[in-house]
């Protein structure tokens, strides 16, 4: 939680959006006591928006492992990121993405 500002959104495909740390918190404890990701990112572009807030779009690949089924799928994702400056540090602020399964 420490990447993220002190009003973030998440918002995973088909779930609602997660506002606020405490959900976007609850949203990752959730979503990690079901899976384990192995993916990396690759960064497609960055963009600075203006004085404090930036775009940055990834796409990640890799594995994720189910925990309750105990099994592995190929995992990709298409991810666009907005940060704002905060403190001089650069937070996530808006965090969406979407599957890719090729």
């Amino acid at each position: 939680m420490e990447l993220y500002s002190s009003k973030p959104t998440f918002m995973q495909q088909g779930a609602p959006a997660f506002v606020g740390r405490e959900a976007v918190n609850n949203a990752y404890s959730d979503i990690f006591t079901l899976l384990k990701l192995n993916v990396g990112f690759d960064i497609k572009e960055v963009k600075k928006l203006g004085d404090n807030t930036a775009l940055v779009r990834t796409h990640s690949n890799g594995t994720a492992y189910f925990k309750p089924s105990k099994t592995t799928r190929n995992e990709g994702s298409n991810e666009l990121f907005i940060l704002n400056l905060e403190n001089d540090q650069w937070k996530i602020d808006n965090y969406i993405f979407s599957a890719d399964h090729r």
